[in-house]
């Protein structure tokens, strides 16, 4: 799965980019953890999407060890690709445009070191939460809001 990754500060209030409706959102591969409590972001997020730490987050790891890391407030979008319009949107190839989603509200989450695992965003349960999870016995999922 590939999420979004925006800087809170870009985001106003209503949950609408602050710039203007074409602003880059940055994708990045994602590791769906319902066994963490918080979402994390690599290093590799940090400095593509250009975050600056608000601070230092106790992390506990998988077996109990304790570490602070830099922490930082972000948006996680989802995007999806719809089409332009009703008449099309059976037709094979017809036009397509993408349309992000913002979490709402922003993330609290932790920069850690990622990068081995293939993924960049850790999901955790402060994302899984917002919405329906439903994993099936062939190892397919979906997740909605």
């Amino acid at each position: 799965m590939n999420v979004g990754i925006v800087d809170a500060s870009a985001i106003n209030k209503q949950g609408t980019a602050a710039t203007s409706p074409t602003t880059k959102v940055d994708m990045f591969p994602a590791l769906v953890d319902t066994g963490a409590q918080k979402t994390t972001i690599s290093t590799d997020v940090v400095n593509k999407v250009g975050l600056k730490p608000i601070g230092k987050s106790l992390v506990t790891g998988i077996e109990g060890n304790q570490e602070y890391y830099n922490s930082y407030i972000f948006h996680i979008t989802f995007t999806m690709e719809l089409p332009v319009d009703a008449a099309s949107a059976t037709q094979p190839g017809a036009q397509k445009q993408v349309v992000a989603y913002i979490l709402q509200p922003p993330i609290n989450g932790a920069e850690l070191p990622l990068h081995e695992g293939g993924f960049d965003v850790l999901l955790g349960m402060d994302v899984i939460c917002t919405g329906s999870l439903i994993v099936e016995g062939n190892g397919h999922y979906s997740f909605s809001f």
